[in-house]
């Protein structure tokens, strides 16, 4: 009996030393960490992690690698037209609250001819953001023939992630001799800041096709010159 009773006071003591405890250490709750926004990018960017998961098996938000940290250009005034004859009306990201406009497309230009949109320029070469309550217009992301945009997703109603691909590192028997990497840019219009993380590079990427695919399920009467 003693000796139950001897185990029954050493129980109550693990216990309550236990309650003492510092409880563990909570995940990242930086809005910037990628730990953090996992499982909201999965969510969000579905379709564009899909894709890059069938070159690359193993891609993971995680595992994404923070970059530089870059400011958005100025703005300059411009109405945006939101009407429904607008044919780029469908491609348009709206902020949950309406106000805010992404154009992940923004070097998209098209013209009717007869029953079809045909498409020129480079799509993805730029990423135009909308203010529409000044209402103005700013640039946020550019680049040239070796990069591109390819999705854009609002997190909260002042923070939104573009996903795109760059130009990785020198590697012989690549196509143009360098490998591609996705790459993901969270933009704080708070802050006016460009955060970049950078996945992994392979010889095989997503590039351009998959805008098409994007704008030509978006507009079904598309056309596109090449």
């Amino acid at each position: 009996m003693q000796g139950l009773r001897a185990l029954l006071v050493l129980l109550l003591v693990v216990v309550g030393a236990a309650g003492l405890l510092p409880a563990s250490v909570p995940a990242s709750t930086d809005p910037e960490d990628l730990r953090t926004l996992a499982p909201a990018l999965e969510l969000r960017l579905r379709e564009w992690l899909v894709a890059w998961r069938v070159v690359q098996p193993r891609l993971r938000v995680e595992d994404f690698e923070r970059g530089g940290t870059g400011i958005i250009g100025a703005w300059r005034p411009l109405t945006i037209d939101l009407s429904q004859k607008n044919p780029r009306l469908p491609l348009y990201v709206f902020s949950p609250d309406g106000r805010w406009v992404v154009d992940p497309f923004g070097g998209l230009a098209m013209s009717k001819r007869d029953e079809s949109v045909v498409v020129g320029f480079q799509p993805d070469s730029f990423v135009l953001l909308y203010d529409r309550r000044m209402p103005r217009m700013r640039q946020v992301l550019a680049c040239g023939t070796t990069c591109g945009f390819q999705e854009a997703a609002w997190l909260t109603n002042d923070r939104f992630v573009v996903a795109g691909y760059g130009e990785g590192q020198p590697k012989e028997g690549c196509r143009g001799g360098y490998t591609k990497t996705p790459i993901l840019y969270l933009i704080n219009l708070p802050q006016g800041s460009i955060t970049t993380s950078i996945g992994s590079g392979s010889c095989e990427w997503v590039g351009i096709e998959y805008v098409i695919q994007k704008v030509k399920q978006k507009i079904p009467n598309v056309k596109f010159p090449y």
